[in-house]
């Protein structure tokens, strides 16, 4: 990976723009995009970049060892990370209660982060700068989702209409939830979940307006094999 890719990597990972980066460092906005396109070994504001976006200088001159950020935005991403991988905030459901589904989340209360493919999110259709992972937590939708399984939550599809089937997380009540919406010809909504032994809950559209807070559509989690 190139200086500008760890360069532009990390500045994904700190949620911020090229002008945020080029403010605080007094550089322009085109200078960091020219850095982070061209295949440089180096930069004459390197050392002024890693102090901006919290990162070892090490790595992001090198690429050897870990790109690291101190204290509770503590972040880990190997030299296997390259250009093409969209870099996507982990929130626990504390933080997801508190309102984290807004496109782009708040990454300041982030546990830490994973990547996937760019491409792969486009493909699914959903929008790479407003992805999120999370846990699943029980088993309401076993066999589809395991219990304690990751999720990626496309967070842009939060207030667009409900499409059938799909899966969402949800806030009701301050409690999280991860079920299929289902909308009716009258406009009411079922609540459903895989697992056979919940009942579907039907909801006014009303009702479900008012009580009911999207945080995003669910479009990626793991294959469940079992042996």
């Amino acid at each position: 990976m190139a200086l500008g890719a760890r360069i532009k990597l990390a500045r994904q990972a700190r949620n911020m723009t090229q002008q945020q980066l080029a403010d605080a460092i007094n550089w322009e906005q085109g200078a960091i995009g020219n850095v982070e396109r061209r295949d440089s070994k180096t930069c004459s504001h390197t050392a002024d970049i890693a102090a901006a976006l919290n990162v070892d200088l090490g790595w992001l001159s090198t690429g050897d060892g870990q790109m690291t950020k101190s204290g509770n935005e503590a972040v880990i991403i190997n030299h296997k990370n390259e250009d093409g991988y969209t870099v996507i905030p982990i929130f626990d459901d504390v933080a997801l209660s508190a309102g984290a589904g807004s496109c782009p989340p708040d990454v300041e209360q982030a546990t830490g982060y994973s990547y996937m493919l760019t491409d792969n999110i486009r493909a699914a259709g959903a929008q790479p700068d407003c992805v999120i992972q999370a846990l699943v937590t029980g088993n309401s939708m076993e066999p589809t989702i395991m219990d304690k399984s990751p999720i990626i939550i496309d967070t842009s599809k939060a207030d667009l209409p409900i499409r059938d089937g799909k899966i969402y997380v949800f806030r009701v009540n301050g409690e999280l939830k991860v079920k299929r919406f289902f909308k009716s010809a009258k406009g009411d909504i079922t609540i459903q979940s895989d697992n056979d032994i919940y009942r579907d809950e039907v909801m006014s559209n009303s009702d479900f307006r008012e009580y009911i807070e999207i945080i995003g559509w669910v479009f990626h989690w793991p294959p469940n094999e079992k042996w």
